[in-house]
């Protein structure tokens, strides 16, 4: 739900990677959701979001910032994220980023 002043203003999902420092390093991907006037302005705040929480749980820093902009206000079952992948046949010479059966 939208508050009261957010006129102009949408719901957007920022999607981070954070890589972890120190021992057992990883990358975390992580989706949080903004409400902000631009895409731009999403991205600041979760990019100083993500720097925050990097420091607090591991070390390391934020590597991959990408903004989407939500179409409908966020509630059960609200799609926040979505990637479509290329399919390559199995056995294919230059397999894809995913292999499937026909």
């Amino acid at each position: 739900m939208m508050l009261a002043g957010d006129e102009g203003r949408a719901w957007y999902a920022v999607r981070t990677v954070c890589r972890a420092g120190g021992e057992g390093a990883a990358l975390e991907e992580r989706i949080t959701l903004w409400v902000a006037s631009s895409e731009q302005e999403a991205a600041r705040m979760a990019e100083r979001d993500a720097g925050r929480y990097v420091e607090e749980h591991h070390g390391g820093e934020v590597s991959v910032l990408q903004v989407a902009r939500l179409f409908e206000e966020p509630g059960h079952g609200t799609e926040v994220f979505s990637r479509r992948l290329p399919v390559e046949p199995r056995g294919a010479s230059a397999p894809g980023p995913v292999a499937a059966d026909r």
